[in-house]
């Protein structure tokens, strides 16, 4: 019985691991754009930020450089960490330089 009990577990683990691997970097995504979208100022339309992350990650989705955006947005995560909030400007900078193609 115990071994069924580990069994189980050990099967949810590996499906667990698998999902979040395969769903990453729509994780990362969502994390990213909103933390972005919460430092811009008050003022910074919204909708520019997820459009422009939107359209970034529909590029990605249909090329092969996945993991140089995930690597990306990480570092960008890695980033933000750091500051409370943004300016326009370096909002406006973050979204140019955006890694989509």
């Amino acid at each position: 019985r115990s071994v069924l009990v580990i069994l189980i577990v050990a099967a949810l683990g590996l499906l667990t691991r698998f999902a979040l691997k395969s769903h990453s970097l729509e994780l990362v995504h969502v994390v990213v754009v909103n933390a972005v979208a919460q430092k811009a100022p008050d003022d910074y339309p919204r909708q520019k930020v997820y459009q422009a992350f939107a359209d970034c990650l529909k590029q990605v989705e249909e090329g092969q450089n996945q993991d140089q955006y995930l690597q990306h947005l990480q570092t960008i995560s890695h980033a933000l960490e750091k500051v409370q909030y943004l300016e326009s400007k370096e909002v406006d900078a973050l979204l140019e330089d955006l890694l989509c193609d």
